[in-house]
């Protein structure tokens, strides 16, 4: 938004999420001519940022599910209700009707069921395989950053397209999904757990 002058600001932080998000605030490859979209992908500057793909599926879980943040009641109400209502035994109507409650292991079960039911939200960015959604494998990328040095790779990413006088926020604290990890699969069993792993298994490769 700063780079394309949509924002008056230096300070990644002063953007408002909600605007970041808003629709039409960027344009898709989906949008654009295939004769465009080949122009881009061979000439434009392309990053790609990849996680450990079990913490990422961690915390999508804790913000999309856990929680009552915005964001967290919009999913709950699309997306957990009916994860309750396909994988738990006698829910609550509480739970049925808020979808405010779904456990780690219910969202495990929901990803790797192959359910056609509910595929439209398997299908979600947040959780989706980065592999489907970037297509690292046919895109040439310029840089691939890792969340785990995002400060240092972006920083890069921005000296490399002349951008330096962007800073990239510097966090005093994390989520701390990480420190979280084995508390939440230490509720899966290792089967489910292997599971999970075939659901990312070109994201680890």
């Amino acid at each position: 938004m700063i780079l394309e002058g949509k924002w008056n600001d230096t300070d990644v932080l002063s953007v408002p999420a909600s605007l970041a998000h808003s629709p039409g605030m960027f344009r898709n490859l989906s949008t654009v001519s295939k004769e465009e979209r080949d122009v881009m992908l061979e000439n434009y500057h392309k990053m790609i940022i990849v996680r450990n793909p079990f913490e990422r599926l961690l915390s999508a879980y804790r913000n999309k599910l856990e929680g009552d943040l915005p964001s967290a009641k919009y999913f709950q109400d699309r997306v957990g209700r009916r994860i309750i209502k396909a994988f738990r035994e006698n829910p609550s109507n509480e739970s049925l009707e808020y979808g405010h409650d779904v456990t780690f292991k219910e969202f495990a079960l929901f990803l790797t069921n192959n359910s056609k039911d509910l595929a439209d939200i398997v299908n979600n960015e947040h959780w989706q395989p980065i592999t489907t959604l970037c297509h690292p494998c046919l895109i040439k990328y310029t840089l691939v950053g890792k969340y785990e040095t995002l400060l240092d790779d972006s920083l890069l990413a921005l000296h490399t397209i002349n951008a330096s006088h962007i800073q990239f926020p510097r966090l005093a604290h994390t989520s701390g999904t990480s420190e979280k990890l084995r508390k939440y699969f230490s509720q899966l069993d290792l089967p489910l757990i292997r599971k999970l792993y075939k659901f990312y298994k070109y994201d680890y490769k």
